[in-house]
């Protein structure tokens, strides 16, 4: 009786002391991450001068669908492989958000997951369950074509629905 109970014991907690503490954890789901704050700069046309200023926040959010395409081999060890999809009232339906290292595949050593979508880039920490959003705006833009947008910062915080 006692050498069973030292074998199950064993075996129970086996795959427990075999798992490296370092590895990431999946996080594939679907997130739904609201602002809280957003700021930038806002260019005056009459005086053709950019100056900082706050934006009102939107009030709706942004969702992301994050899947994993855990892939094994030297360039992917340690490290978790996601499709990201981000979803805002301005995009409509989900669009698949690139990384200027891997395209469409999100390689990440961590919790967190950063990508682009055109000129805005994401950063999504989904252990903390946080997010900042920065635009490029117009401003690098030629001055005859200052039409793009103003360049921002929006932080948030984001729960997982799914």
């Amino acid at each position: 009786m006692r050498t069973a109970l030292i074998v199950a014991v064993v075996l129970i907690s086996a795959p427990a002391l075999a798992a490296d503490p370092t590895d990431p954890v999946d996080r594939s789901g679907i997130y739904y991450c609201r602002p809280f704050a957003t700021a930038g700069m806002a260019h005056d046309v009459n005086a053709d001068t950019w100056t900082p200023s706050t934006f009102k926040t939107p009030d709706d959010g942004i969702s992301i669908r994050v899947k994993s395409l855990r892939k094994d081999g030297p360039d992917y060890e340690k490290n978790w492989v996601y499709s990201v999809n981000l979803k805002t009232s301005a995009l409509g339906e989900y669009r698949t958000c690139m990384n200027q290292e891997f395209g469409f595949e999100i390689v990440s050593p961590s919790d967190r997951v950063e990508c682009r979508w055109i000129a805005d880039r994401y950063i999504f920490d989904l252990d903390y369950l946080k997010y900042e959003a920065w635009g490029e705006g117009s401003y690098m833009q030629p001055k005859d074509n200052q039409t793009f947008g103003t360049p921002y910062i929006q932080l948030g915080k984001c729960e997982k629905v799914d």
